[in-house]
């Protein structure tokens, strides 16, 4: 889990669970730590950690054993996948929504944000990417509430769930086109 302003970043690697930044707290060097947004999993704060482009690994021996324990205990990746497929349960049956399930269920890497609306979608909706349903993004942001937006991506295909608190879900894609493939 990953804090960005106002909403949460959930993000999952194929079979290695949560992924988090690592970072060394300035007056501890050597000791490796786990951070988000605002500090170290430990919680030393974010401005006395010195941030790595490397991912924490709570297997090695120079890692923090809070921050290790505090990594684990984050929800397992296989929870976010169910959440989203509950949540996909009132869509519009069709081919998106039996191929995202499928991929659900063969264990597609997923991120998820959620938050105000407005933010998460301009933020990480990325609206001139969408195949279709792009109106409906953009009446989102202007609704205001609460959205949690899911992209899936399996089998070099990229889906993205809109799934509002007042409302059905919605389910999009990125075309391969718009990727660059």
């Amino acid at each position: 889990m990953t804090l960005y302003g106002n909403s949460v970043r959930y993000e999952t690697a194929p079979d290695a669970g949560w992924v988090f930044a690592a970072c060394q707290a300035t007056a501890e060097p050597g000791r490796e730590h786990a951070v988000n947004r605002k500090a170290a999993l430990c919680g030393i704060p974010r401005d006395q950690v010195t941030v790595y482009r490397h991912h924490f690994d709570g297997r090695k021996p120079n890692a923090c054993a809070d921050c290790r324990a505090a990594a684990s205990d984050a929800p397992d990746p296989t929870r976010v996948r169910h959440r989203l497929r509950v949540g996909i349960e009132t869509a519009a049956p069709g081919r998106l929504l039996d191929a995202l399930d499928f991929g659900l269920r063969q264990g597609a890497e997923v991120r998820m944000w959620t938050g105000p609306a407005y933010r998460i979608v301009h933020e990480h909706a990325d609206t001139v990417r969408l195949a279709d349903c792009r109106a409906y993004a953009e009446d989102l942001a202007l609704r205001g509430g609460t959205l949690t937006l899911a992209k899936v991506n399996y089998l070099g295909r990229e889906f993205v769930v809109f799934l509002p608190m007042d409302g059905p879900p919605s389910i999009t894609y990125t075309p391969r086109a718009a990727r660059g493939l």
